[in-house]
């Protein structure tokens, strides 16, 4: 258990790849984690200009880069997700690399892509064409099967934090998953109650959802909750959960409760409305990167308050963060669209560092 003044600190306050033949020998890439490097990784994930536009910061810590010290790094690689066995087509979108020292090791990086790197230097403006690339003969790290960038200037890595941030849009976004790593011993969570919300129409619906992987140490722990199309929602924390559930029925509430003792309420960071199917809210809730953090409990419960239907509860969840601190050695902070960025040590695309 944590103290309440720590806990506080959960609150926040709120690739071109050109088709130039770069030699891509074993000799000149290095890869981050360094266990992908021959291995295929369990997950997949998307960058900014295919999946996505938006920016995507890379922050890697010096002890994954001490072979590249005092190197020029001279491009990026990404390749095909083996886990999706389906064919790709090739598709066309804009971007930006940018690359400078890091103000914070990987553990440590916060949803603010300034802070982390305030100091960037563009290595790279044009366009990425993602290649077809087809099942049968497929082999990691070799063409058609990988997302190259080239940079039009080699950026000269000395040693410490990096941060590489990539950037990128496109008018039409195209199916290319890219390798992935994972963290193992993730956090998890229960739920507790039942949600008497308007969208809850049958026994054990759920309204309020959380990604177990994120409640780690140092990560972005994103809540989501459903409510009633014209409902506004804030989530409730706290440390603990009522040693009995206050029933909500003499407020005109039937079939809600509150189970979340609650020092803090968190506004939405997103929310979104559709007329038909309600609104969508979610929660950013940071955890602190201190190995304090691990294993810590608490809980959450989200409120909705709407013109047609009055006051609601969803279920609470009690939530456990990972008992070990992230070990990959990158951290990716993401700002899809225009979205609040978020930081994740869960899941990372594998990247291919190009160097002379």
């Amino acid at each position: 258990m944590i103290s309440t003044s720590s806990a506080r600190r959960f609150v926040p306050s709120l690739l071109v790849a050109t088709s130039m033949a770069l030699p891509a020998t074993a000799q000149t890439r290095l890869v981050v984690p360094s266990a992908a490097t021959n291995a295929e990784q369990a997950s997949t994930s998307w960058l900014p200009g295919i999946g996505f536009d938006g920016r995507v910061q890379f922050i890697v810590d010096p002890s994954s880069l001490v072979s590249v010290a005092q190197r020029n790094l001279v491009g990026l690689e990404f390749r095909h997700d083996a886990t999706n066995p389906v064919d790709l087509t090739a598709g066309v979108a804009s971007v930006v690399v940018r690359l400078g020292a890091a103000t914070t090791p990987a553990f440590g990086a916060r949803a603010d892509l300034t802070a982390n790197a305030p100091l960037l230097t563009e290595v790279y403006r044009g366009t990425l064409t993602a290649p077809a690339s087809t099942v049968p003969g497929y082999v990691g790290w070799l063409d058609p099967h990988v997302l190259r960038i080239v940079f039009t200037q080699p950026y000269p890595y000395a040693s410490g934090p990096l941060a590489i941030e990539l950037e990128g849009s496109a008018a039409a976004h195209f199916w290319w998953p890219v390798d992935a790593a994972t963290q193992g011993g993730t956090g998890g969570f229960s739920r507790i109650g039942a949600s008497c919300s308007p969208l809850a129409t049958a026994p054990g619906d759920s309204t309020l959802s959380v990604r177990a992987p994120a409640l780690i140490a140092g990560g972005t722990a994103i809540f989501t909750q459903d409510t009633a199309a014209d409902a506004a929602a804030i989530l409730l924390f706290g440390l603990d959960l009522f040693p009995n559930p206050i029933p909500l029925a003499s407020l005109g509430l039937p079939g809600c409760s509150l189970h979340v003792n609650a020092f803090a309420a968190l506004p939405a960071t997103m929310t979104r409305v559709d007329p038909q199917f309600g609104g969508l809210h979610q929660f950013h809730l940071q955890i602190p990167a201190d190995p304090a953090f691990a294993s810590a409990i608490f809980a959450v419960q989200g409120l909705e308050l709407g013109a047609s239907a009055g006051l609601a509860t969803s279920e609470a969840l009690s939530c456990q963060i990972a008992t070990t601190i992230p070990s990959l050695g990158i951290a990716a902070v993401w700002s899809i669209g225009n979205g609040t960025p978020h930081v994740s040590h869960e899941l990372v695309p594998v990247i291919g560092i190009l160097h002379d």
